[in-house]
């Protein structure tokens, strides 16, 4: 028996393409030893998102949420797996002659395409982010090393928890890669909140718990991938590597450690595969950080923009001028600011407050449908809500 598409690892990445894989038609098969979902389901964004947006009376109740929600999140995957066939083992790539070989446990599988969704593992040993949002007890001091998303969103639960926590920045700034008015407005809130940051430092102090929240690691190695003469994962936009046939997608290709992106990474590696026309642009990709408040954005950065050569035009809107967010309870430091190219087209939209990672979305659809501030500027919101921020931000920039 020979697959159209064999695809190693059931993560965000492998199950997207396999339930994408199955409806266009492609046999496929999926290998892996640990259960569908991956990080993302198990040990990552859905445990993380449990603790940090619900309020529970003791540890036990948390528990028994979190694993209520992953388990039915596990039975939905599996029942939209169906029609791809699950091989519950470790697959070693065996090589490629006309098509690649697998071996897995005792049997081999033959596939003409193969989609790599190995995933990522953190990259410092030691308690981890992950860790702890899985955890049921946890500590009463902690220091967290790294200012990004899982550091941030770990010092964001451990304080809501009644902990003292500390958080560790060697840069200048929190979430480098935002706009500095969100990285301001967001140090503003958690500070409110308790939360002590401290930056330029890379070394914690050893009395107290520390979590290691400094980046991940692809994994690259243990699945045969030089048998078909393949030293290192890079992918064009159509999530092809060098080896025909041979496809990424997710945190293994160490671009863009999110489920979103793996997802969407995943899809066009299946429609390539398929001979469909399509491409990921990473500069449509949102990011988001669930802290509270939260923050996300999507684009370019006005200093981006500018190093690209660009003239932009920009707006700033505080948002303790925007009636949903101050009657939902913001606490006054968020921001919305949008960058836009000297002829109005919305290049990026970046926020902090109000629920960012739900109103980013109306982001995205401005920046990658490559929208006029003007066209935006006459869209209709629904009032009161914190998207007002975005149509009041297009009239500014106009």
């Amino acid at each position: 028996m020979i697959y159209d598409l064999l695809i190693l690892g059931a993560g965000a990445a492998g199950t997207a393409a396999a339930q994408l894989a199955v409806k266009k038609g492609l046999h496929t098969a999926v290998v892996d030893p640990n259960p569908v979902g991956g990080v993302c389901l198990h040990t990552g964004c859905i445990p993380a998102k449990v603790c940090l947006q619900n309020v529970f009376p003791d540890m036990a109740s948390l528990d028994a949420r979190r694993n209520s929600v992953i388990d039915t999140l596990e039975a939905g995957l599996e029942l939209r797996l169906q029609g791809a066939d699950l091989f519950r083992g470790k697959g070693i790539l065996c090589g490629k002659t006309e098509v690649f070989s697998v071996r897995c446990g005792g049997q081999m599988l033959f596939s003409r395409n193969l989609l790599l969704a190995t995933g990522s593992v953190p990259r410092r040993n030691g308690l981890s982010a992950e860790d702890i949002f899985t955890a049921s007890e946890l500590p009463d001091e902690a220091v967290i090393l790294g200012g990004g998303a899982a550091g941030l969103e770990t010092a964001s639960y451990l304080r809501r928890m009644g902990k003292t926590v500390t958080v560790l920045e060697q840069g200048e700034r929190l979430l480098s890669d935002a706009e500095p008015e969100v990285s301001a407005s967001l140090l503003r809130s958690l500070k409110r909140r308790g939360i002590t940051v401290r930056f330029g430092v890379t070394e914690p102090p050893e009395t107290a718990a520390v979590i290691y929240a400094t980046g991940r690691t692809p994994v690259t190695t243990g699945f045969g991938l030089e048998t078909v003469g393949l030293a290192a994962i890079e992918t064009n936009e159509q999530m092809q590597t060098s080896v025909a046939g041979l496809f990424a997608a997710g945190d293994v290709t160490g671009r863009h450690c999110t489920a979103h992106a793996a997802i969407r990474e995943a899809e066009c590696a299946v429609r390539s595969i398929c001979g469909e026309a399509d491409a990921v642009d990473y500069a449509c990709i949102p990011h988001a950080v669930f802290t509270d408040p939260q923050a996300a954005w999507v684009g370019k950065t006005e200093a981006a923009a500018r190093q690209c050569g660009m003239q932009t035009r920009t707006a700033v809107v505080a948002l303790k001028s925007v009636g949903g967010y101050l009657a939902g309870g913001g606490d006054g430091a968020g921001v919305c600011k949008l960058v836009a190219d000297a002829d109005g087209t919305i290049l990026g939209v970046h926020g902090c407050g109000g629920a960012a990672a739900e109103w980013i979305a109306a982001g995205v659809v401005l920046v990658q449908q490559k929208i006029n501030a003007r066209d935006a500027a006459r869209m209709c919101f629904v009032h009161p809500t914190v998207s007002e921020a975005l149509r009041e931000a297009a009239r500014m920039v106009m």
